[in-house]
């Protein structure tokens, strides 16, 4: 197997700066393999520079613009030789021929395949627009070819256009592929983007490593042990037991249905059809994320990279130690004083009693354990470590990872855990009506947040109605608190709005105060900053805004800001385009073939800011008509869609006549699915009532062009698709 290699797009070997740095290169890293593009040079010339960098063998394809140079334990036979590219296959010399074939695709694409890897000086310019059909074409081959895309560490761009300010232009137009079968024989393979030096293009270094540090995972349940009619024995014969491994993984997993279900709930994807023993692709794709996912190096607290392993954990734990660390200061309680007495003696012993068996659902074998468990904590025992132990996982918020801050933890808790929390969740739920004030509808039963909604609608409405004094707005962001329980418990939302509960009635307390609307702003920040301290949730002043009428003049905005330390008006964060511009679609298809808000948002922010009472959007539109069959036939409409791609997905259509007259129409919930596959299903099921009642004359018509394609056989048919597509013909 290949060690290490590089791909560089090298725009003419012949300049001393790329000739000598691809020497540096070679002699720094011993590449096993180097490929070329554009050498600019002519293919006569490629021996000389195989003696120059030191290689015993090179290759060059039939038009000269690739080149090609390995180590003497490779052999190298030509396997095809087209003018853009050249497949080779390379065979070590003292390995017996295998079955296993290993592929790695590598050089400059020229195209991109999301909006984010393209970036320039100034929005509106930046050369010729990302283009979609580009993308769809790019992403459809590499799903076809069965390829994952290795990701990369250092710079988000390898192509520069060598301009700068307002002109210059970044793309990641190189990349590097690979199959599965490498990362099974390879699972520790990656690529860097090298600083771009004697060519516009960065130069990607691919590493393959077989080594793969152990590492010990804490027990995890999988839904699909529950499907096998001997799980129950399963848990009855080793819940009393003790042992050392996993039970259920050794005794249901050697059935081939449940290998699928294991695969499918590890990849996180459903299947449009069931019973496809097809696990090779969750496999791959399941690789494919870790190996994405993988932190290869990172920046310490110095802005130094560390690389290994031990290094990695212990800057992790230095990092989230003091992140997460409460410290120990006094804290002012004076806020509780506005809050009245709502509880009554007899809820207070209510809440109080002992827990009771219908509290705790029923848990068949496990029932008895956890009833004890539960009633010996209400009992005031203290709960031990393997109940309240957390695993944190790190998930990025950015493409591009440097530091730790670029990620974000989730806490994985125990089921006991959660079980504690739930019952007292169910407790003080009971009374959150009487004690949360009727201005807060979210997270309590039988209130819905869309009022708060339409409240806000209403202020920013009337916000210039007459007043001795400015009407302000302001949005409150609060950063995480380290306090409290985890995120994603089913007690935090109900502590989170007792809490905001406090501040909520210390800011109604301010209007019995005299004289309050004079200076109301700078007396409402002093108990928003007790708030702060007594809780532990800090205004995040980054995110957070204030909104004013247009016409109020710039020096009250400038005391607002003073008053509050908010630095944003609202109205800052909001860009409008330029008069007499249309717009451009400012949402872009991601690698994984989802919308992207991320791209929109971006797009809108880098807008020039205007007033927003000055900006009139030009509306436009154009009528669609529905056509009626032609005598003799019907007319069916199909439509689907995914909320999430994937997400929650439905399918529908409709039978009209020729007279535009209804003959049937049905609709449907398909579950966890995509656009595309919701649309192929919608499609399915309409042929499928057709044949079924003899409709043999009848015209469709879909909205998804991708499935068109497909149909007319313009576009390869994609593995998630293959069935359905074929039940269709």
């Amino acid at each position: 197997m290949i060690d290490k290699a590089i791909f560089w797009n090298i725009r003419s070997i012949n300049t001393q700066q790329s000739c000598e740095r691809l020497i540096d290169l070679k002699r720094r890293h011993h590449y096993y393999f180097i490929g070329l593009m554009e050498p600019f040079q002519n293919p006569m010339e490629i021996e000389d520079y195989r003696r120059k960098i030191g290689y015993p063998n090179c290759m060059v394809n039939c038009l000269g613009k690739i080149w090609i140079f390995w180590i003497d334990e490779w052999q190298g036979i030509i396997i095809s030789d087209p003018s853009q590219e050249i497949t080779i296959q390379l065979t070590h010399t003292s390995v017996a021929q295998t079955l296993l074939i290993t592929v790695i695709v590598g050089g400059d694409f020229n195209v991109v395949i999301s909006k984010e890897e393209k970036q320039c000086g100034l929005p509106e310019q930046g050369g010729l627009p990302v283009s979609t059909n580009e993308i769809l074409d790019f992403t459809s081959c590499i799903q076809t070819c069965s390829l994952i895309d290795m990701g990369y560490s250092g710079s988000k761009f390898t192509w520069w256009n060598g301009k700068t300010n307002k002109d210059c232009i970044f793309k990641r137009l190189d990349r590097i592929l690979v199959n599965q079968e490498l990362l099974d024989v390879m699972p520790s393979t990656s690529v860097s983007h090298l600083i771009r030096h004697g060519s516009d293009h960065a130069p990607l270094h691919l590493e393959c490593n077989s080594n793969v540090i152990p590492i010990r995972e804490p027990f995890k349940f999988l839904n699909f042990w529950t499907k096998h009619q001997s799980f129950m024995e399963v848990v009855k014969l080793h819940w009393k037991a003790d042992f050392s491994r996993n039970p259920f993984h050794a005794e249901l997993t050697r059935y081939l249905y449940l290998e699928e279900e294991y695969w499918k709930q590890k990849a996180r994807m459903k299947w449009f059809n069931e019973g496809d023993r097809n696990t090779k692709f969750f496999h791959s794709y399941i690789r494919g994320r870790r190996s994405k996912l993988a932190l290869k190096r990172n920046q310490d607290q110095n802005g130094v990279w560390v690389e290994t392993s031990a290094e990695l954990g212990d800057e992790a734990v230095r990092f989230f130690e003091a992140q997460l660390r409460n410290e120990q200061t006094k804290v002012d309680y004076t806020l509780l004083k506005n809050i009245p007495k709502l509880i009554t003696g007899e809820q207070q012993k209510k809440m109080e009693e002992l827990t009771t068996e219908e509290e705790v659902k029923e848990a068949n074998t496990t029932k008895e354990d956890v009833i004890m468990m539960v009633k010996a904590f209400s009992c005031g025992y203290e709960i031990p470590k393997f109940i309240t132990h957390t695993n944190l996982v790190l998930l990025p918020k950015n493409e591009v990872i440097n530091t730790y801050s670029d990620m974000r933890i989730i806490s994985l808790s125990s089921f006991a855990n959660k079980v504690l929390s739930k019952v007292l969740h169910n407790r003080i739920s009971e009374f959150l009506p009487r004690i949360i004030s009727s201005n807060q509808t979210g997270f309590v039963q039988g209130r819905s947040i869309v009022e708060i909604v339409l409240l806000a609608q209403e202020i920013i409405r009337d916000i210039n109605m007459r007043a001795r004094n400015t009407n302000v707005v302001i949005k409150l962001d609060m950063a995480k608190s380290s306090r409290g329980v985890k995120q994603g418990d089913p007690l935090s939302p109900t502590l989170f709005i007792i809490a905001a509960e406090v501040l909520s009635r210390s800011l109604n307390k301010l209007h019995e105060k005299p004289n309050f609307t004079k200076y109301s702003i700078k007396k409402m920040m002093k108990p928003l900053r007790k708030y702060d301290k007594a809780s532990g949730q800090m205004v995040n002043n980054e995110k957070s805004s204030y909104y004013t009428h247009h016409k109020v003049s710039a020096g009250t905005n400038n005391r607002i800001k003073r008053y509050t330390e908010l630095a944003k008006h609202i109205r800052d964060t909001i860009r409008i385009p330029k008069e007499g511009k249309d717009d451009d679609p400012c949402w872009m298809l991601d690698p994984s073939g989802q919308f992207t808000i991320k791209s929109v948002r971006d797009f809108v922010r880098k807008r020039e800011n205007k007033q927003l009472s000055t900006y009139r959007p030009r509306i436009y539109y154009a009528k669609v008509l529905w056509r009626m069959p032609p005598s003799g036939r019907l007319k069916c409409n199909t439509d689907g869609a995914s909320r999430g791609n994937p997400g929650k997905s439905s399918y529908g259509f409709c039978i009209r006549d020729n007279k535009g007259d209804l003959v049937y129409a049905q609709a449907k919930d398909i579950g966890i699915s995509t656009n595309t596959e919701s649309e192929a299903e919608a499609i399915k099921q309409a042929f499928k009532y057709c044949k079924e009642n003899n409709l043999l004359h009848i015209q469709v018509e879909t909205d998804s062009l991708v499935l068109l394609k497909i149909l007319q056989d313009a576009w390869i048919i994609p593995w998630d698709l293959k069935d359905t597509v074929q039940d269709i013909k």
